[in-house]
């Protein structure tokens, strides 16, 4: 919250899928499959295709930069993480194969369309600088971009166009949840973050004197969020700091707010939007169960199926770089 991010990863996840993947990371038991003498370089065989171990390693790198802080430093819980990590390469492998057996591509618009929607508004230049940060060359990116929306058409066919949810299994899951219908009042605001008092209320006056509280946040402020103008999104009372709610929840919408002092610096808000409380409509509700069992049982079947997939294939694990 206290340092600025001066140069966007070319893709991101959200924090709450991080954590969950996280959690299903460390607390995965999975039984062990055939292991044999494989090369040092190679931390896994499927259908004879070797998953280099530098993948594990990569992989393993990234998930210790990301969650190091949640997991426990001993052997064995570091060798559940590296086997968790591989099966998920494996996993990955295998989708490619069958994407390799199916001739399932992306035509040249999406890949196009892909693109561009990952840049953002970054020009070549720029976006090569970053992913050369990343340790990546425009090619392996763009390799990716091409193999991951193969994934997905892949997915598409074999397990989510083979889900769905019928009338009668939403109306049972309604009469189980009557009461989650209720939609507390919301705001929409945007904060800038600065370390001093003083820097504060020099933003506020350029603020005052006809500059958007969007640049100004994007030259000034330290949170992340400054990218996007310091716009917090939409969030009720609770889910922010309290000093946040004090304030934001007392401004009316288009009014710039005093100083605010907390643990991460000096703090200006300005109010965007705010929706009262309310009960959805019916169609909010039918959509909202809807996508809920549909994730529910698109998961299921996804697991069902690369269970299926790994059924029927020849893999092979390398218990010594596991270990490592």
């Amino acid at each position: 919250m206290t340092s600025k991010n001066t140069s966007p990863s070319p893709t991101r996840t959200p924090t709450a899928l991080r954590l969950h993947a996280a959690a299903l990371l460390l607390l995965a038991l999975l039984p062990s499959l055939p292991s044999c003498s494989l090369p040092d370089d190679t931390a896994a065989v499927v259908n004879n295709r070797k998953i280099p171990s530098v993948d594990l390693e990569r992989s393993h790198e990234e998930f210790l930069s990301q969650f190091g802080e949640m997991s426990s430093p001993g052997a064995e819980e570091s060798a559940r993480t590296r086997k968790a990590l591989l099966d998920r390469l494996i996993d990955r492998e295998l989708m490619v194969q069958e994407v390799e057996k199916r001739n399932l591509h992306p035509t040249e618009t999406e890949i196009a369309g892909a693109v561009a929607k990952l840049k953002g508004g970054l020009k070549d230049a720029e976006f090569e600088t970053v992913l050369a940060d990343a340790g990546l060359s425009l090619e392996e990116w763009r390799e990716g971009v091409v193999r991951d929306l193969s994934l997905e058409k892949l997915q598409q066919i074999a397990v989510y166009e083979t889900v769905s949810v019928s009338a009668g299994e939403i109306e049972e899951y309604r009469a189980r949840h009557r009461n989650d219908y209720e939609l507390p009042e919301e705001v929409r605001a945007s904060q800038i973050l600065v370390r001093t008092r003083e820097e504060a209320r020099k933003a506020a006056g350029r603020i005052r004197k006809g500059e958007s509280f969007d640049a100004v946040a994007r030259d000034v402020s330290l949170s992340p969020d400054a990218e996007s103008g310091g716009d917090l999104g939409y969030f009720a009372r609770g889910q922010m700091p309290q000093e946040f709610d004090a304030v934001v929840f007392s401004l009316p919408p288009g009014k710039l707010s005093p100083v605010v002092e907390t643990t991460y610096g000096h703090h200006l808000f300005l109010v965007t939007d705010r929706k009262e409380d309310r009960r959805l409509s019916e169609e909010e509700i039918q959509e909202e169960v809807r996508t809920i069992l549909l994730a529910s049982k698109r998961e299921l079947a996804f697991r069902t199926w690369i269970e299926s997939l790994r059924s029927s294939a020849d893999i092979r694990y390398n218990e010594d770089v596991i270990n490592e």
